[in-house]
């Protein structure tokens, strides 16, 4: 996959989900400019479906170099991958479904498109004209004016939102808890008095005030009621 540089190789996988949160964001306010430039609004309020995808990926065929299109297939599907493996903020739910139902979607109706196996969309077999990459800017040979005739002006808006959210959570450092932290936290939330998880863990009284004090700025917040919805958001709770 030829995507342009982001970031460092230990933040690869995440740099690469922005790079595909980027793009998506950029195609969604494409969309609204053009509606609101009067381009009129067509029938799909959901850009993250199938049957949206399949007419896109029409549109985008007549203009775009098919290695490219293959390519950004590849992101995508890549990019759903990461995201799978990743803990979902409670928040984040619905926008985590919408980004990733339209990178399956998208990488389904390219490789139905141009014939590609699934199994072949990592490596496509063409590679990319040299000096040409995949990344959030998007070509400006797209037909934006027949994209905006196949979509809602709210469906682009909740899309836009929602690639911007989950780019917003990549861009969060990944956040690891000690199995000690994670104990602390499990026994809170199941309303265990602090004594008594000092007393468990082997600790006095005193240390695991400050242990947890760290932990609190560990976490971003003030204090325990913030700590454990945080924790909870963030899926750090046995």
């Amino acid at each position: 996959m030829d995507v342009e540089s982001t970031g460092t190789s230990d933040d690869r996988p995440r740099a690469l989900v922005r790079v595909a949160c980027g793009r998506i964001a950029g195609y969604a306010n494409a969309i609204l400019e053009t509606h609101e430039l009067g381009v009129t609004e067509g029938p799909h309020e959901l850009l993250w479906s199938a049957e949206y995808q399949r007419e896109a990926v029409r549109v985008c065929a007549a203009s775009l170099p098919t290695p490219y299109q293959i390519c950004v297939g590849e992101l995508f599907r890549y990019s759903s991958e990461l995201m799978a493996d990743e803990t979902i903020p409670g928040h984040l739910a619905e926008d985590w479904m919408i980004i990733m139902s339209y990178m399956n979607s998208v990488s389904a109706a390219v490789s139905e498109h141009y014939a590609v196996a699934g199994s072949q969309m990592l490596k496509p077999d063409v590679p990319l004209p040299e000096g040409i990459a995949v990344g959030e800017s998007l070509p400006m040979a797209i037909r934006f004016d027949l994209l905006a005739r196949l979509s809602t002006s709210e469906g682009a808006r909740r899309l836009e939102r929602a690639a911007i959210a989950v780019r917003e959570q990549m861009e969060t450092p990944l956040l690891v808890l000690e199995d000690a932290e994670r104990h602390m936290l499990t026994r809170l939330t199941n309303g265990m008095a602090i004594v008594d998880i000092a007393a468990e863990m082997g600790y006095s009284e005193r240390s695991m005030y400050r242990s947890l004090a760290r932990l609190w700025e560990k976490l971003g917040v003030p204090g325990r009621k913030e700590g454990i919805r945080r924790a909870a958001e963030g899926g750090f709770l046995d």
